[in-house]
């Protein structure tokens, strides 16, 4: 996730510096196989296009091709000061659309 979120924001120090942060509002998980220790595992990251102050971000974890689980999450921009809901800011905006799959 942190690959992914960092290829769409950047650096998440400058982010919060600028007065800006993320947070997890909610997070569906759904496990459908089990994984093993030395499982290799991946993850695939799809964006979905952003709301006024959230975005809907889907992961599926795959053994082989093999689903074994999916998440979604719910991220809320806030402004640093109160954690009080925040618009995305459009430079932010503009890159998750860019990065978004199709919703």
């Amino acid at each position: 996730h942190t690959d992914a979120s960092s290829a769409v924001v950047g650096d998440y120090q400058a982010l919060v510096a600028s007065g800006t942060d993320v947070v997890v509002a909610a997070a569906q998980l759904q496990f459908r196989r089990p994984a093993h220790y030395d499982d290799r595992l991946t993850v695939e990251v799809t964006f979905r296009p952003p709301g006024n102050t959230s975005l809907h971000t889907e992961f599926r974890i795959l053994r082989d091709g093999e689903l074994l689980a999916d998440c979604l999450m719910t991220h809320v921009c806030v402004e640093t000061q109160t954690y009080g809901k925040q618009a995305w800011p459009q430079w932010i905006r503009d890159r998750i659309s860019s990065a978004a799959g199709p919703h």
